[in-house]
């Protein structure tokens, strides 16, 4: 039975609000799976004396390679591209982008 576990490890599905908390009074700590907190009351667990344990550089390369997608989404008309092609309709020319060959790009 959950409530009489010393630790969870929890993913994005699993909240973690006072109530829980109270309920599972033999809880040590909560291992979070990826970097978010927010579903954790964390002011309640640290009255309770549960230990918050998270992988916040779990999804470092994932942020990463997005913010490059992002950053290139200019060059290529994708965010416009992605609206119109989800409203079926197919714009291929005004959407076509450019090539990065001999360019710069800065971040």
């Amino acid at each position: 039975m959950a409530h009489s576990y010393n630790g969870i490890i929890i993913n994005s599905k699993v909240k973690c609000d006072k109530k829980f908390l109270t309920d599972h009074q033999h809880l040590e700590f909560i291992g979070r799976l990826g970097s978010g907190l927010d579903i954790i009351d964390l002011p309640a667990a640290k009255e309770l004396g549960v230990e918050i344990i998270n992988s916040p550089e779990g999804n470092a390369n994932a942020v990463a390679e997005h913010y490059i997608g992002m950053l290139l989404c200019p060059t290529n008309n994708q965010a416009q591209a992605n609206r119109e092609v989800h409203q079926f309709i197919w714009n291929r020319e005004p959407n076509r982008g450019i090539e990065l060959e001999n360019k710069t790009v800065e971040i």
